[in-house]
């Protein structure tokens, strides 16, 4: 199985899929299991997050056959990934694999805690009611989300370049979806006022902005998770977690279902 394998990388992917079982419990009691993983990931590098995903998607659905390989493989992408990267792979896995599931999943005792803890913040799951310092005021994301039927947070840096190039693009969808109970809050990883307020002004931000100015050791930040800038959360007027969106198309495509949906 393990030379199949190795044959079979250059053609790719799905020629990974002909040649090796992914379903087979025989096959999950050798070591050839974990590498024919690591192989299917490796011989097409994707070149978007999107492609990314739908390859995770892939391997996952081909071991639904039987529950040994998808649970075993369920844990071996949460260690992969929590090791070497990409850290949004993890998150990934958990919310759209792990937390649809019914019941508890049987995972490495290593790895338990730390899906866990990003259970907390999965799909469908409430977020922390933080607090957002308002001057000289403190307000709770609760009566911000309250009043909308979706709200999305946008943690974000005014150092990061990739931050500012979705700004047009999300006051573009602020603008098209507002009369319809939508609003935007922006929290700030910045380190001083100053960068603040000029990203403000010189992106045209029209929405809520705050910042605990403790960039990435910020309390709003530690409480949601934040792993990368920018980093989208949309959630619904009881705080409920409805989307964890990668960038502002991928935002667009939910807001155009949310909305869609009565």
């Amino acid at each position: 199985a393990n030379r199949r394998v190795e044959q079979a990388m250059p053609e790719g992917r799905r020629a990974v899929a002909r040649v090796f079982d992914f379903g087979d419990p025989e096959l999950l009691r050798s070591s050839v299991y974990a590498r024919a993983i690591a192989s299917y990931l490796q011989c097409e590098p994707p070149t978007s997050e999107e492609e990314f995903f739908n390859n995770i998607d892939s391997l996952l659905t081909l071991t639904r056959r039987d529950t040994g390989c998808f649970h075993y493989t369920l844990g071996f992408l949460i260690e992969l990934f929590g090791q070497y990267g990409p850290e949004l792979a993890v998150t990934y896995v958990i919310d759209h694999w792990i937390a649809p599931l019914e019941g508890p999943v049987p995972l490495p005792t290593r790895i338990k805690e730390k899906v866990d803890d990003q259970l907390r913040l999965a799909l469908g799951r409430t977020a922390p009611d933080i607090d957002l310092p308002d001057h000289a005021r403190t307000l709770k994301l609760s009566s911000l989300a309250r009043d909308a039927r979706y709200t999305t947070i946008m943690f974000y840096s005014s150092t990061c370049d990739h931050c500012r190039e979705q700004m047009p693009h999300v006051r573009d969808q602020l603008v098209i979806y507002r009369d319809k109970g939508y609003r935007v809050i922006g929290i700030a990883l910045d380190s001083d006022s100053i960068e603040f307020n000029q990203t403000i002004k010189d992106e045209g931000i029209t929405w809520p902005v705050y910042s605990e100015f403790k960039g990435f050791g910020g309390p709003a930040v530690l409480a949601f998770k934040v792993q990368a800038t920018p980093y989208f959360y949309v959630l619904d007027s009881g705080l409920r977690i409805v989307a964890k969106p990668i960038n502002y198309l991928d935002l667009g495509a939910r807001l155009k279902e949310l909305f869609a949906e009565r």
